[in-house]
């Protein structure tokens, strides 16, 4: 069992899901939830430890952290603290992008929560573009002032990802902006979590893949994008059908099957599965 990310908050009973995930054994991607309670938990828990060091009241300090954070994060800090520390942990262990392989029928297959940036390999895929891209921003080279800007609006959320519990230094900030400006401008976009900003980028990457020789094709398997509904594409697949909000779970099972005689000519079936979800209010 795969699952696509975004087991935690949203609904009731987080703890319960995680437990359940680890009980079958099943592996997942990290979603933007996952990585938010956890980057919460972490910065709450510094605080923390900085205060005990210093010989104040870490407990002062921790409740300090959580009224100081807006509600979207008070709410990730509570899903944080109605995990077990092994759960936590399983959370923390989980890859921001599940490389399956080459799977007979289907070839190249990557399972990630968001997305991925058309032209980058999944190596070099940052994490926070894996867990939250909706579309892609084109790269204007005559105005890349404006595209820095743009980019600057998420990078420290971005850096985040490398330092959860502190908050980065301007040095740090410039640094990774530049790093990201020279990663993006060779494929010519940003990516966005926003619909509105720019192209949807399962576009983007349909038409790459097409254009590849076969065995360079990669399918991505994805979740996030509710909106848009379950999207079956040549070379992507979204599975996030509403559960959350009362629609539909759905899943993308694979059974073997025989292509023809012999154990070399097995090959992959698949067809989705849903299921109706009640509404979590």
């Amino acid at each position: 069992m795969i699952f696509v990310g975004d087991l935690i908050n949203k609904g009731p009973k987080s703890s319960g899901v995680v437990q359940y995930a680890m009980d079958i054994n099943a592996v997942s991607a990290r979603g933007n939830h996952e990585d938010k309670v956890l980057r919460v938990w972490a910065g709450a828990e510094e605080a923390r430890i900085r205060a005990e060091a210093e010989g104040k009241d870490g407990d002062q300090a921790y409740a300090a952290f959580r009224d100081a954070l807006g509600s979207g994060k008070q709410k990730a800090l509570e899903t944080a603290e109605s995990l077990t520390p092994e759960q936590r942990a399983w959370l923390s262990a989980l890859p921001v992008a599940l490389r399956l392989g080459d799977l007979p029928g289907l070839g190249d297959v990557a399972v990630v929560h968001g997305g991925m940036v058309p032209g980058i390999s999944v190596d070099e895929q940052e994490p926070w573009a894996l867990y939250n891209i909706r579309a892609l921003i084109d790269f204007d080279a005559d105005n890349e002032a404006t595209w820095s800007e743009q980019l600057q609006a998420t990078i420290e959320e971005r850096l985040a990802d490398m330092a959860p519990g502190g908050k980065p230094s301007q040095q740090q900030l410039e640094n990774a902006k530049q790093s990201a400006i020279d990663l993006y401008r060779k494929v010519g976009h940003i990516p966005t979590s926003e619909f509105e900003d720019g192209k949807w980028w399962v576009d983007v990457w349909n038409k790459q893949q097409e254009e590849k020789v076969e065995d360079e094709r990669m399918t991505v398997v994805y979740g996030h994008d509710s909106k848009r509904k379950i999207q079956i594409k040549g070379y992507s697949i979204g599975l996030d059908s509403g559960c959350v909000n009362g629609k539909k779970m759905t899943a993308l099972v694979l059974q073997p099957k025989s292509g023809g005689e012999g154990l070399n000519t097995m090959t992959l079936g698949h067809h989705l599965v849903s299921v109706s979800c009640p509404d979590k209010k």
